[in-house]
């Protein structure tokens, strides 16, 4: 049985390129008929926290990608990784290494500048028994290494890079166990990956170096080795890695801006991957279904925040409206004011997310509304001729209204008289409402504000021309 996993360190809000390192592995699984397994790797004591995992968890549940096992925890399994430890002892595959990291940081930058690669040299394999009962007797701290270099030329099939070759004898050997007696993450994720039968390792093309060292551990172990697919980063303007510069970075600021998990996932789902379709949103099962991991690029896929704006207004005009009232009422309930069905009508086309709905909808409150910058918006429009032609157009309009909106053909009637151009009597009346020259249109504000306070503003608006 396929089964792959998603297995984030909960040290930070999950970004974007973990999202779809999520939605592909999960995706991969579904189109298998396998399991899809959430493991939080947590063993950074220092910087892992719990309101990291749960908000990892609350991520998934928003995006939608159900696991079929987990949330498995690393820092749960301590015991687990101390019986592989004590197995890799005995087959001599490990040696304590007293090095300081002050020491490993000062050879790291003579290499560096020596013009080598940066590489553990290995002195601690050669120490003696008796040397290093002394230096424990001393108290000076120790971690495991793992004996690396003394493995052969290691290469692998990448689904998404192809052939893969690394050569052990030059990578120097990796720490697997820390001074604190915590696993590393190359053993621990190892480990897990062998017990929990991960046969399709999904992730970012950052971790593929450590792919080799990952292969000898799981071949020293007599597992079998998982078929692995590294994605290719996801970056932002000018092809630089994604940051913040750029806008949103992680899932919860994407949903604190209005973003729906729909627009997201179909977004992320292209980001690298072309699937084989004109539709421009697909259910997850869609997905699922056209999914091929072998036809991922390895180049990096561009982010780009316009596009997926585009995206979110069209999963927004094609929610059902339930959907929507929920939607639009949580939003608009912050600023304590409710929905209806007009309401949602009128505003799903004038939004590119949720979160802009307040102020799309603004104009329509008292509270907000200011007659005094209304008028002076009118004065400065390149559609005001004088004070008297604007007062008479909207006594024209004030006597047009009724109950279910206003009549066109008295205004319509004075335009045809006067010679004035259509766009500026109802642009005029449109400021004098709104304040705005963008929105709904004037039939829908005139319906939403009703009669009376339509009525209202008109005068209000007058009173400061």
């Amino acid at each position: 049985m396929v089964k792959t996993r998603f297995a984030p360190s909960p040290t930070g809000e999950m970004h974007i390129g973990n999202a779809r390192t999520a939605l592909f592995s999960y995706l991969y699984a579904k189109k298998c008929g396998g399991r899809f397994i959430l493991r939080l790797e947590d063993t950074d004591t220092e910087r892992s926290r719990p309101e990291y995992s749960e908000a990892i968890i609350e991520d998934m549940k928003w995006l939608n990608l159900g696991y079929d096992e987990g949330p498995y925890k690393q820092s749960e399994r301590m015991g687990i990784y101390r019986e592989y430890l004590d197995k890799l002892i005995g087959m001599n595959l490990v040696y304590e290494c007293f090095c300081t990291p002050s020491e490993l940081e000062e050879r790291r930058k003579i290499a560096l500048k020596s013009g080598k690669p940066p590489v553990y040299d290995g002195r601690c394999a050669l120490l003696s028994e008796e040397e290093k009962r002394r230096l424990k007797s001393e108290g000076k701290p120790y971690t495991y290494r793992f004996r690396f270099s003394t493995f052969d030329i290691i290469e692998f099939e990448d689904a998404v890079r192809k052939k893969v070759v690394f050569n052990p004898r030059i990578m120097g050997d990796p720490i697997i166990v820390r001074a604190d007696g915590v696993p590393a993450y190359n053993f621990a994720c190892t480990v897990d990956d062998m017990l929990m039968g991960i046969t399709y390792v999904i992730r970012g093309e950052d971790l593929l170096d450590q792919t080799p060292r990952q292969i000898a551990l799981l071949r020293t172990f007599g597992a079998e080795v998982p078929r692995y697919a590294h994605l290719p980063l996801i970056v932002g303007s000018g092809k630089k890695p994604l940051s913040k510069r750029d806008g949103a970075t992680s899932v919860v600021e994407f949903r604190e801006q209005g973003f729906l998990p729909e627009s997201l996932l179909n977004y992320l789902f292209r980001l690298g991957f072309s699937p084989l379709t004109d539709k421009q949103i697909l259910s997850l099962d869609e997905m699922a279904e056209m999914f091929e991991i072998e036809r991922v690029s390895p180049s990096p896929a561009v982010f780009d925040f316009s596009k997926l704006r585009f995206l979110n207004r069209e999963v927004l005009r094609n929610l059902d409206e339930s959907r929507l009232l929920e939607l639009f009422g949580k939003s608009m309930d912050k600023r304590g004011q409710s929905v209806n069905r007009d309401f949602v009508k009128v505003f799903k086309e004038e939004v590119f997310t949720v979160s802009e709905i307040r102020d799309a909808s603004a104009f329509l409150f008292d509270d907000v509304f200011n007659p005094k910058e209304a008028s002076e918006k009118i004065r400065k429009s390149k559609f005001f001729t004088s004070t008297a032609e604007t007062d008479r157009i909207f006594r024209i309009f004030t006597e047009s209204l009724n109950e279910s909106g206003f009549d066109e053909a008295p205004l319509r009637k004075y335009i045809e008289q006067t010679g004035v151009k259509p766009l500026s009597v109802f642009m005029l009346i449109r400021l004098a409402l709104s304040g705005r020259e963008k929105g709904p249109s004037l039939s829908d504000i005139v319906r939403l504000l009703g009669r009376d306070k339509v009525r209202k503003r008109i005068e209000s608006v007058l009173g400061y021309l």
